[in-house]
């Protein structure tokens, strides 16, 4: 079982949104191949990088990419945007829904809803692209 990151379009909104987080995934753009770094550079590495400093020299840009779980409690802790995956369970198979709830004034204001996704992780990917979208 593996912690789930976040997809290139994903970890864009959350570069355009300011999330400034340390990230073990790095993304470039356009896509490159690094001698002696990889994509995935492991446990602890990316805490040592700024997210908007040390960009590449080559006119490529670096995206950090971070877990599902870390931009989901980055939106409920400092936009408070609720990001909700729930199971449904129809006759035939497991499905996932996902549903997006801004707090304000001490109320949930549901803003989106979509269903029918086959795993968790793909629900939750297409609303943290969504609840990214609704940050200004």
């Amino acid at each position: 079982m593996q912690e789930k990151y976040i997809e290139k379009e994903t970890a864009k909104l959350a570069k355009e949104k300011r999330m400034d987080e340390p990230a073990l995934v790095i993304y470039y753009d356009p896509p490159k191949i690094r001698r002696g770094i990889s994509t995935i550079l492991g446990p602890g590495w990316g805490r040592y990088y700024n997210f908007y400093n040390n960009q590449p020299k080559d006119g490529s840009e670096r995206i950090h990419g971070f877990s599902q779980t870390l931009v989901q409690k980055w939106l409920r802790e400092k936009h408070n945007i609720f990001v909700i995956v729930e199971l449904r369970h129809p006759l035939d198979k497991i499905q996932f829904d996902c549903v997006i709830g801004i707090l304000k004034d001490n109320k949930i204001h549901y803003v989106y809803a979509s269903n029918d996704f086959d795993t968790y992780e793909e629900a939750l990917e297409i609303g943290l692209q969504e609840a990214l979208k609704l940050i200004k």
